[in-house]
């Protein structure tokens, strides 16, 4: 049975707005500001901005996880709490995004994505979100933002976004359903090997497999693969995950 439960949150408390500066280094950088606040969080790529979103969502339990995540290690990654802070409205140079997450189902985020003068972009996973964000910062083709109909465009929005989410890996091709990424932590490699296998509800289900812990592990949508990947990279220990001899 479901159990409901009434917020008693203002509604300028559920929506964030975030001012994205210029694209540097290949990176997107900017300030995120919580409801009515007048002091944002800098960010410097998509994680970033997802890891501050998900500490307010923690302090006001609102909207609440359905799923607990799954991770290689007992912990999530870091918290951004004591990121760089900024004071003060837009700059001419920026360009500004309200988002408003209204649920986390799926192993994922569901809300609204708007911009001043346009129509209000629903999106049913963090993945959307981020194909629309990115398509909107960058003028990606409309094709892009809204054809991945077919499994190998979803594929390559998987393969695209996830090298922007995780921490600068390097990433090889060892086989055709097998993605290969590498990361190199205090002079240690973390080499993951990913088989997307199901694009339902707008996102990624799969296989993960650590190598030099040989541990797999299944994940249930492209931010929980995303967050696995980072927890694993930021440590160096794990309890979580199927053996594989």
């Amino acid at each position: 049975m479901a159990i409901s439960y009434k917020s008693t949150l203002h509604d300028q408390e559920r929506i964030f707005t975030a001012a994205f500066g210029p694209y540097e280094e290949n990176v997107t950088k900017g300030v995120l500001y919580h409801g009515e606040q007048k002091t944002g969080f800098c960010f410097s790529g998509y994680w970033e901005l997802e890891r501050i979103m998900e500490d307010c969502f923690k302090r006001q339990q609102c909207p609440r996880l359905v799923m607990d995540p799954r991770m290689f290690h007992g912990r999530e990654a870091g918290s951004l709490r004591e990121r760089e802070r900024k004071t003060g409205g837009a700059q001419e140079n920026e360009r500004i995004y309200k988002i408003r997450v209204t649920q986390r189902q799926n192993a994922s985020w569901q809300g609204l994505l708007l911009q001043e003068g346009r129509k209000a972009y629903p999106f049913s996973s963090f993945l959307k979100l981020l194909v629309r964000l990115d398509g909107e910062l960058h003028n990606l083709s409309e094709e892009w933002l809204d054809g991945a109909a077919g499994k190998v465009q979803r594929r390559q929005q998987v393969e695209h976004y996830l090298r922007l989410m995780v921490h600068c890996p390097e990433d090889v091709t060892v086989l055709a359903d097998t993605l290969v990424y590498r990361f190199y932590e205090k002079g240690e490699s973390r080499t993951f090997m990913i088989q997307p296998m199901f694009y339902e509800h707008d996102t990624c289900q799969g296989r993960i497999y650590w190598k030099e812990c040989r541990r797999q592990s299944s994940f249930r949508s492209f931010l929980e693969l995303a967050g696995m990947m980072n927890a694993a990279a930021e440590g160096s220990g794990f309890d979580e995950g199927e053996r594989v001899i």
